[in-house]
């Protein structure tokens, strides 16, 4: 099959606010190819604790590169309740983006530590409550982990690894 071109304009200009509102919670049928800005691909996301339970989603490419999926949930597959950014080519409205450091995006952060499960490291968007950032720890070793029982105790020089935007959070 063909590759399509991909438009680089200022039309394929996104930002991670961009995608929220104009995907998050819409039908997932209703996907459009935005502006022939990206290459897409149906997905199917699977469960890490339970294999048979799956849901649809749709990856997005840019020059064969991931730069961010949509997907529903297992609850309901006909909305989009989730939304990773993959790629650091797309910024939030205050100017983060994959690759940003702790330092940089710790005042406008909730300072409350998430529960999340192990293996993972999110904070949540000050005003942008839907906005998640998901720390890179695979270099830390557990110990370093469990000890970051406050925001002050995390190390300013980890980095975003990805950016989710969820209807759940």
């Amino acid at each position: 099959m063909k590759e399509r071109a991909i438009d680089s304009s200022s039309e394929c200009s996104f930002s991670v606010n961009d995608l929220g509102n104009r995907f998050l919670s819409g039908e997932f049928k209703n996907i459009k190819s935005l502006n022939n800005c990206f290459n897409s691909k149906d997905t199917v996301i699977y469960s890490e604790d339970d294999e048979t339970i799956k849901w649809p989603g749709k990856v997005f490419f840019r020059n064969n590169k991931l730069i961010f999926m949509l997907e529903t949930n297992w609850k309901n597959q006909t909305k989009i309740s989730r939304i990773v950014i993959y790629d650091s080519s797309l910024y939030t409205v205050q100017g983060f983006h994959v690759g940003s450091l702790f330092g940089e995006i710790k005042r406008n952060i909730s300072k409350k530590f998430p529960n999340t499960p192990d293996g993972y490291l999110l904070y949540t968007d000050l005003i942008y409550n839907k906005i998640n950032y998901e720390l890179d720890i695979t270099n830390l070793n557990d110990s370093s982990i469990v000890a970051m029982g406050d925001i002050r105790d995390v190390p300013k020089s980890l980095r975003v690894f990805r950016i989710i935007i969820n209807e759940n959070y």
